[in-house]
């Protein structure tokens, strides 16, 4: 078995990896770099494609990672005091990051479907969490820990619970593209 780790490799990269590593290495420069068109076309295109939507970048801002997107994401959709919902558990920034700038992190744990052995949603308790302090709803999507990819069809429960709130839902599948 291969854990797969954040940054762990138990296998050898590609050659087409250790190509671009060695490229990069011997450019010297390590900050974070801005995306080169053909990133920005690949992802536009995936979008489109995934989707069908038709997007215009020149509104995006690239961030160099999750962690920084979750913690300007609740300082941009609520203010101090205001409530970010999250569902637990959870990898940890999720519910850290609206505390490092003064929003409350509400936490609403999944259910576990002994059944279907997997977690789930639990839209109801969603719905009660709301209050009109709620602004933003951070989905993380394929949900770590609980290993678990939600698809569109587990979504149908939540009409009600996203039609009862205006907030900014801030998904995370960037993986998926």
């Amino acid at each position: 078995m291969l854990p797969l780790w954040v940054a762990d490799m138990d296998f050898r990269s590609s050659p087409a990896i250790i190509e671009a590593l060695q490229q990069r290495i011997n450019h010297g420069i390590f900050g974070y770099a801005r995306p080169v068109k053909s990133t920005v076309e690949a992802v536009v295109g995936a979008i489109r494609t995934r989707y069908g939507w038709s997007i215009d970048q020149r509104g995006w801002s690239w961030l160099p990672g999750l962690v920084c997107g979750l913690n300007v994401t609740a300082q941009a959709f609520a203010k101090p005091g205001e409530q970010v919902l999250c569902c637990t558990p959870v990898y940890p920034p999720f519910m850290s990051a609206p505390k490092n700038s003064g929003r409350e992190a509400l936490a609403v744990p999944l259910i576990r479907d002994t059944a279907q052995r997997q977690w789930e949603i639990d839209f109801d308790a969603l719905e009660k969490a709301v209050t009109r302090h709620t602004k933003v709803f951070f989905l993380c999507n394929p949900h770590n820990p609980v290993a678990r990819v939600f698809r569109r069809e587990n979504f149908r429960g939540s009409r009600s619970f996203a039609s009862s709130m205006i907030c900014f839902v801030l998904r995370r599948d960037f993986t998926a593209i």
